[in-house]
C-alpha cells in the first residue's frame, strides 16, 4: 500500500511540476521573435491621402437678416413713428 501511495505522489508531483512549462516556453519564444522596427517611409508618402478641405458658407439665420420679407427689420435703436 505504501508503494502505491509513493508511486501516485511521484506521478502527481511530476505532472504538476511540468504543468506551467508550456506557457513559459511560449512566452520566451514570443519575446524572442518579437521585432520592433521604426516606420520607414518618405516624407511625401501617405497611407491614406487626405482630400483638400473646402469651407462651406452657411445660410444666415432669420435673426441675422437685415430684412424680413419686404420690410426692414426693427431694432432697439429705431423709433416708432407716432
Amino acid at each position: 500500500m505504501s508503494n502505491v501511495c509513493v508511486c501516485v505522489l511521484l506521478i502527481l508531483s511530476g505532472l504538476s511540476g511540468c504543468f506551467g512549462l508550456e506557457k513559459s516556453a511560449k512566452e520566451k519564444l514570443r519575446k524572442h521573435n518579437l521585432v520592433i522596427k521604426p516606420i520607414e517611409r518618405q516624407a511625401h508618402e501617405q497611407f491614406f491621402p487626405c482630400p483638400e478641405i473646402e469651407l462651406q458658407k452657411r445660410e444666415a439665420y432669420p435673426w441675422e437678416l437685415k430684412e424680413v420679407g419686404l420690410h426692414s427689420r426693427g431694432c432697439k435703436g429705431m423709433q416708432l413713428a407716432s
